[in-house]
């Protein structure tokens, strides 16, 4: 098991001042992909997939004149479609829960804090029904908060309508009260006061019952 408390001392430095990477070893032993057991995987079609996994989180460096966070990242990103080209969806998951320093964000939400969108709903597209369901309410909900962003509100809204949904069916409150929160940002943003204020109070009702005090002050902003 990687001990992800040593993560900072296991950081690629980058001279050029950007964000910096977990070292390639971390993140293939997160991964568990030993290139010295490539050769056993058949057909060699899928052993070149995961080659080529193993060359992007090993080789690549964004070049030093480019100050681009997506082209820092572009090597995951790359290992990412090519886990979904043999089906590793669970690798694939994992790739997109890298830890990015130094916020420690999983990649995922960093893509987000940086605005990159149209990449995360392409990411989520590509995982959503091939995991697990609580998996399948996570990107939901990812790719409603990407819509939201993006201006395209009823997509929003379809989207974390799907991720409450789920989240009620398998009772998981955290995911429900972030749904509810994001509905209620999609709705205001259409004008739909009432509607948005609806979805803020039940967002704080729920942040309260499981005590996230996080989204009950996240709430009560949106409320006020």
């Amino acid at each position: 098991m990687v001990d992800l408390s040593n993560l900072e001392s296991k950081v690629e430095s980058d001279l050029a001042g950007r964000v910096s990477l977990p070292a390639a070893d971390y993140v293939l032993e997160l991964l568990e992909l030993d290139a010295d057991a490539l050769r056993l995987i058949e057909p060699p079609s899928k052993r070149h997939q995961y080659r080529a996994v193993i060359n992007w989180v090993t080789n690549y460096k964004c070049p030093p004149e480019v100050n681009d966070n997506l082209e820092v990242v572009k090597g995951y990103l790359e290992a990412f479609y090519h886990l979904c080209e043999v089906e590793d969806w669970e690798r694939a998951k994992q790739i997109l829960s890298i830890k990015v320093p130094p916020v420690g964000e999983d990649l995922k939400n960093q893509l987000h804090m940086w605005g990159y969108y149209e990449e995360c709903i392409q990411l989520y597209s590509k995982l959503l029904g091939n995991l697990y369901q609580d998996w399948d309410g996570l990107y939901f909900n990812g790719l409603g908060h990407a819509y939201l962003f993006l201006g395209e509100y009823d997509k929003a809204i379809e989207y974390c309508q799907q991720s409450l949904q789920i989240a009620r069916e398998i009772a998981n409150r955290s995911g429900e009260v972030t749904a509810l929160g994001n509905l209620g940002n999609a709705y205001w943003s259409l004008g739909e006061y009432e509607k948005a204020i609806e979805y803020h109070q039940q967002h704080l009702q729920i942040a309260g019952e499981i005590g996230d005090r996080s989204e009950e002050g996240r709430a009560l902003g949106n409320l006020g």
